[in-house]
C-alpha cells in the first residue's frame, strides 16, 4: 500500500512580487503621514529604489514567462489592480501645474504638536523675555495665547514652520549623533520627480504583464512547465520520485512472484483512488491525461492541468500528486519490463553475405513524424536535409537499441546522439531529455521513452570517450546533410 510523505516544504522568503508592491504601497501612505521634511524626502528615496529594482526584475520576469510558463509565482497578483495603484500613486508625484492631478497634500499636525515643537525653536526660546506659553496660569490669558501661537503657525506651516522644525531636528541629530542630514535637505524636487517617473514605469510594467494573463499557450510550453515542476527543489519532485521508487521496490521484494500481477494491478488503483479521491485537485488530471493517469507521453497535459490549478493547489496536495503519478508509473514500467521478458524471441535470420549487417528488426518499421520544436528552423524547413536525416536515423537507431554482437554502432547511446545532434546545429543544446526521448518513441514505436530517459542518465557528457563518440556520429549526419 502507499503511503503519505511529509513535506519539508517552507515558504523561503517573502520578497515576492506582492510583498513588494504592498511595501512600496505602504512607503507611500508613509510619504503622505510623515511630518518631518527629511523624513519624507528619504522615505520617497526609499520609495524610488524599491520602485526601481521591481521594474528591472519585472521587465525580466515578463521575459522569462514567454519562454517558462509561471507556475506558484505571482499567481496572487492582480496586474491590473496593481497597475492602476502605481499610476495613482504616480500622478501624487507630479507637478501639478504640469498635469491636473493634485500632489501630495500637506496638513498641519495638531494643536500640541505644533506648540511643543513651537517652544523648541532656537528663535523662539532666545527671544528676550521669553517665557513658555504653558506656564500661564490664568486661563483666560493662556487660552489667547495658545490660539495666537497656533493661528501664527498654521497660516505659515507650508512656507516656512514645517522646513524650520525639520531642520531644527535634523541639527539636533547632526550635532548629537555626527550624522550628517544635509544630502536630504537638497534635491527635494529632483527625487519628487523620480518617483513619479518610476511608477509611471513601474505601473507600465504591470499592465503589461497582465495582458500576459491569459496567452495563446503552445504544447511545448506547458510540457516544460511539467517537466520544470516535477524537477525544481520548490515542489520536491524528485523527493517525491524517489519515495515512490523505494515504495516499488519495498514492493517488488516482498511480494511472491504468483501474486504480481493481482497485487500491482491493486497498487495502481490504489494511487488512482488516491488522486481522484483523497487530494482536491486530483479528479481534474483525468480530463487532461485520461482516467488511467498516465504521465508517460503526457507532458504537456500534465503541464496543462499544473497551469490550470496552479494558484490553489497547496504544495503540499503537490507533493502527493507528483509521488502518486510516479507510482502509476513505475508500476505500468514493472509490467511492460515482465512482459518484454516473457515475449516469445524471434527465430533469427541468417547471418547476411556482405560485410556490414543488416538493422535488428523490430516488428514496428520506423516512422517520419513532424519534426518537433527542439528542430532548428532553417534545417526542419528544408525537405531534403530531413529526408537524409532520417534515413540515417533509421539505420542507425536500431542498433543503438540492440545487443547484438555484429553490432557496428556497439558504443553509440541516445546520450551521445542527443549531444550530437545540439552540436551539429539539428536541435538546441539545452533540448529537455524528456522531450528528446518521447522524439526517439515517434520514430522508433517499440523504444520506450522510459529505456531512452535511462540511457541519456546512465551515460554522461563527462564520461571518458564520450566526446569521440559524439564527434563521430556528428560527422555521420553531416556527410548526409
Amino acid at each position: 500500500m502507499t503511503k503519505k510523505r511529509a513535506s519539508s516544504y517552507r515558504h523561503l522568503d517573502k520578497s515576492n512580487v506582492l510583498s513588494l508592491l504592498k511595501a512600496i504601497e505602504q512607503m507611500y501612505n508613509l510619504c503622505q503621514d510623515v511630518l518631518n521634511t527629511y523624513t519624507q524626502t528619504s522615505l520617497m528615496l526609499s520609495l524610488a529604489i524599491e520602485s526601481q529594482m521591481l521594474v528591472l526584475k519585472l521587465r525580466v520576469m515578463r521575459e522569462r514567462w514567454h519562454y517558462h510558463l509561471p507556475f506558484k509565482e505571482a499567481c496572487k497578483v492582480n496586474f491590473g489592480d496593481w497597475s492602476r495603484k502605481a499610476k495613482d500613486m504616480a500622478s501624487s508625484f507630479a507637478d501639478a501645474e504640469q498635469e491636473d492631478m493634485e500632489p501630495i497634500s500637506e496638513y498641519c499636525p495638531s494643536k500640541h504638536f505644533l506648540l511643543d515643537l513651537y517652544c523648541l525653536l532656537p528663535e523662539v526660546t532666545t527671544a528676550e523675555g521669553y517665557t513658555p506659553y504653558y506656564k500661564e496660569t490664568v486661563m483666560n490669558r493662556f487660552i489667547i495665547n495658545q490660539e495666537q501661537i497656533r493661528k501664527q503657525i498654521t497660516e505659515r506651516w507650508t512656507s516656512y514652520y514645517k522646513q524650520r522644525f525639520s531642520d531644527h531636528v535634523a541639527s539636533e541629530i547632526e550635532s548629537s549623533r555626527s550624522i550628517s542630514l544635509q544630502p536630504l535637505s537638497k534635491g527635494h524636487e529632483t527625487i519628487r520627480k523620480a518617483c513619479h517617473d518610476i511608477l509611471t514605469e513601474l505601473s507600465d510594467e504591470l499592465s503589461a504583464l497582465n495582458d500576459l494573463r491569459e496567452p495563446e499557450i503552445q504544447r511545448d510550453q506547458f510540457a516544460r512547465l511539467a517537466d520544470r515542476v516535477f524537477a525544481e527543489s520548490d515542489y520536491d519532485g524528485r523527493k517525491a520520485r524517489m519515495s515512490a521508487k523505494q515504495d516499488v521496490n519495498a514492493w517488488k521484494n516482498k511480494t511472491p512472484k504468483h501474486l504480481k500481477e493481482k497485487s500491482r494491478e491493486g497498487e495502481i488503483e490504489t494511487s488512482i483512488n488516491i488522486i481522484n479521491n483523497d487530494l482536491k485537485h486530483g479528479s481534474k488530471l483525468a480530463d487532461y491525461i485520461g482516467e488511467e493517469l498516465d504521465i508517460k507521453d503526457n507532458s504537456a497535459g500534465v503541464g496543462q492541468f499544473l497551469h490550470h490549478v496552479r494558484a490553489d493547489i497547496p504544495v503540499d496536495e503537490l507533493n502527493d500528486l507528483i509521488e502518486q503519478l510516479y507510482r502509476i508509473r513505475l508500476f505500468r514500467e514493472d509490467k511492460e519490463q515482465e512482459e518484454a521478458r516473457n515475449a516469445t524471441q524471434p527465430d533469427v535470420a541468417p547471418a547476411p553475405t556482405h560485410s556490414q549487417p543488416e538493422p535488428p528488426t523490430s516488428g514496428q518499421q520506423p516512422q517520419r513524424p513532424v519534426l518537433p520544436y527542439f528542430f532548428k528552423t532553417d534545417f526542419a524547413e528544408n525537405p531534403v536535409a530531413v529526408s537524409a536525416f532520417y534515413d540515417l536515423l533509421h539505420h542507425i537507431g536500431p542498433y543503438i537499441s540492440s545487443r547484438e554482437s555484429d553490432n557496428p554502432y556497439r558504443q553509440w547511446k541516445w546520450s551521445h546522439l542527443r549531444v550530437a545532434w545540439g552540436k551539429a546545429g539539428l536541435i538546441n543544446k539545452d533540448t529537455p531529455k524528456q522531450h528528446f526521448a518521447e522524439f526517439i518513441h515517434d520514430v522508433f514505436p517499440n523504444v520506450t521513452v522510459s529505456s531512452v530517459i535511462r540511457s541519456l542518465q546512465r551515460y554522461h557528457e563527462t564520461d571518458i570517450g564520450f566526446d569521440r563518440i559524439a564527434n563521430d556520429i556528428v560527422k555521420a549526419f553531416e556527410e548526409e546533410a
